[in-house]
């Protein structure tokens, strides 16, 4: 069902018989919602309206969204569900939820109020992005739904790994104006393993973006959201949508057949991994598609790096506050008949072969009578001797990691002259170097995953040793220069540390968040919970949100109590056991955390603190 059919669906149905439907605000006038008054109508939709209101106490705007009045059980069913599954989503690309409500009986649900533009108007207002800007966006939404889909929650009682958002579009794409991207609108997002079918038995969510097992009722798992993804991504480089087709049956065989216009239509300078990848997210058999996100992600950010070495969020901020021009519209081409122009060629060439094969016959007739072997026949003159070219010595190009590809069996250093000389079938063995050894262990001559694994096995001077003997430009890449800084940090090496950190800037969650480490051990507490509030709002390509988060929870914790301890008032004291609670709930399915140990004393030093 789309939006519009929805909109008429829900307008003719009521609460009750007895009673007629609630008037919903206008956004004219300032009324009473959630933690503020209303300000002005943002949107409405099918199931509810968007307001901005206005929080006097925080000095801030927020946006509620309030179901519409008259709305069906399924879809108060659907509003309620959407509820639960929000707020227990925290991401810093997804939108945040601050609370729910009830207004006249009507549920709501409050959340920041974004500025920005939404991904849908961005494409109708320039049309075609840059690839750049679609990888970008691509990194931010992967990083979203990969959070998503391994998130664990409990709703109605029952416990569910994983969330699938079903509605992924650009109209539920929301790019700040800081250069964040985030995900919007889960009113259709359900667990992983629960069906899928709606109460009235219609398709739910915005059909060009539908995955083909969603047209058909099918079964669906997270490459669901991957497909939408791929369409959404298609829309960002062409401008325009892959699927048009408004009429029902007509777009689910196009999706069956995979049938829309080819990128390589599109007049587009487009690399030929990212139009690989977004093919591989638009497969219409799920089990061909991308896998998972953390899979998705994981390529896009390469891609990423080949264009530019700009992070997501500055390519995104320096785009949406750049002046708007005129709207890219691309040029298509009709494919060129290469099969037809081949047989012609072919057909070309074989006659003209031919002919080059009986002219001499035809402009110089050679007799047939046979040649006496006593005749001596005139031979043209031998060609000048030719010198065999110069032996070209094989060179090992770098491979990914800067290191040259080891041969199989060879010396890693040079024979000597009278070794060289020796007519013997032996060859010299050398002792092999730390990094041809290395190479041979893992298999591999790229020194990044050479370095990750020795990081893993703590064989911490085999990891510095590898760095530097990494190509400058590979050694100041993030991943090489947080390889070595967890090398630093877990060996103590806090000098070292402290002169890669000031020598390096890094947009990295981790990396802000060893700096945060590194302000509080030399008791600079409120710079640290600025780097520590600002590590969770950057791309964390490195290591597991849900990790970084902890650590933040973690060091805040550690910063205010010693905050508390040099200023025991009634306010820092309820800062700090706010702390110490937040990271117990970060820690809520892990009990048995150390972390969660040293909160469990903490309150109560802190409690006995306040008793004196």
């Amino acid at each position: 069902m789309d939006d519009e059919n929805e909109k008429i669906t829900v307008r003719n149905v009521t609460l009750s018989n007895e009673s007629p439907p609630i008037a919903l605000p206008d956004g004219k006038k300032q009324i009473p919602l959630g933690s503020g008054v209303t300000t002005r109508l943002l949107g409405q939709g099918g199931m509810a309206a968007v307001y901005e209101i206005w929080n006097s106490q925080l000095e801030m705007f927020r946006a509620v969204k309030l179901i519409n009045p008259g709305s069906s059980d399924s879809v108060r069913q659907r509003f309620q569900t959407e509820i639960k599954i929000s707020a227990k989503l925290s991401h810093p690309n997804i939108v945040e939820i601050h609370g729910v409500g009830e207004w006249n009986g009507l549920p709501y649900i409050e959340m920041e109020k974004l500025e920005g533009v939404g991904l849908d108007a961005l494409i109708a207002g320039r049309g075609a992005l840059p690839p750049v800007v679609c990888t970008a966006i691509g990194i931010m939404i992967c990083r979203a739904l990969n959070y998503a889909h391994n998130q664990d929650c409990s709703i109605y009682g029952k416990n569910y790994h994983g969330v699938i958002h079903r509605d992924l579009k650009p109209a539920n794409i929301m790019i700040c104006a800081t250069g964040i991207v985030k995900l919007m609108d889960f009113g259709i997002a359900r667990p992983a393993d629960v069906s899928f079918h709606t109460m009235d038995g219609l398709v739910a969510g915005t059909l060009q973006y539908l995955a083909p097992e969603q047209l058909e009722k099918k079964k669906m798992d997270v490459t669901t959201d991957i497909y939408a993804l791929g369409v959404t991504l298609y829309e960002i480089v062409t401008g325009v949508v892959a699927f048009p087709q408004s009429n029902l049956p007509k777009l689910i065989a196009d999706k069956a057949k995979n049938k829309f216009k080819p990128l390589e239509e599109f007049h587009i300078k487009l690399p030929p991994r990212l139009r690989r990848v977004i093919y591989k997210c638009v497969e219409q058999e799920p089990e061909k598609r991308v896998p998972s996100a953390s899979a998705l992600l994981d390529e896009l950010h390469r891609i990423h790096a080949l264009l530019t070495n700009k992070s997501p969020e500055q390519i995104m901020a320096a785009f949406v506050s750049a002046s708007s021009g005129k709207k890219t519209v691309l040029g298509t081409r009709r494919r060129f008949p290469w099969k037809p122009l081949a047989a012609a060629c072919i057909a070309v060439a074989l006659a003209w072969g031919g002919y080059a094969l009986v002219r001499p016959l035809l402009t110089h007739p050679v007799s047939l009578q046979p040649v006496s072997k006593s005749t001596t026949a005139a031979q043209p003159p031998a060609p000048a001797a030719i010198a065999p070219p110069e032996p070209v010595k094989p060179v090992s190009e770098p491979r990914q990691g800067g290191f040259p590809a080891k041969t199989k069996g060879a010396s890693t250093k040079p024979l000597s002259a009278a070794a060289a000389g020796k007519s013997s079938a032996r060859e010299a063995v050398q002792p092999l170097s730390l990094v041809a050894s290395l190479q041979e262990k893992y298999g591999t001559a790229d020194g990044l995953v050479i370095m990750e694994k020795e990081l893993s096995a703590k064989n911490y001077q085999n990891v510095l040793a590898v760095y530097d003997m990494l190509p400058k430009e590979l050694a100041r890449a993030p991943k090489a220069v947080i390889l070595k800084m967890r090398v630093l940090a877990a060996t103590g090496s806090l000098g070292r540390l402290s002169q890669l950190l000031e020598g390096n800037s890094i947009n990295d969650g981790e990396f802000v968040l060893e700096k945060a480490k590194f302000a509080f051990r030399n008791q600079k507490y409120d710079e640290c919970k600025r780097l520590l509030s600002r590590s969770l709002t950057l791309p964390h390509a490195f290591v597991d949100y849900d990790m970084l988060k902890q650590e933040v929870s973690y060091y805040t914790a550690l910063c205010v109590t010693a905050q508390f301890d040099a200023n025991p008032t009634d306010k820092a004291y309820k800062e700090a056991l706010d702390a110490w609670w937040q990271l117990r709930n970060t820690l809520r399915n892990n009990p048995d955390h150390e972390y969660n140990k040293e909160a469990e004393a903490e309150l109560q030093r802190l409690a006995k603190k306040m008793q004196k």
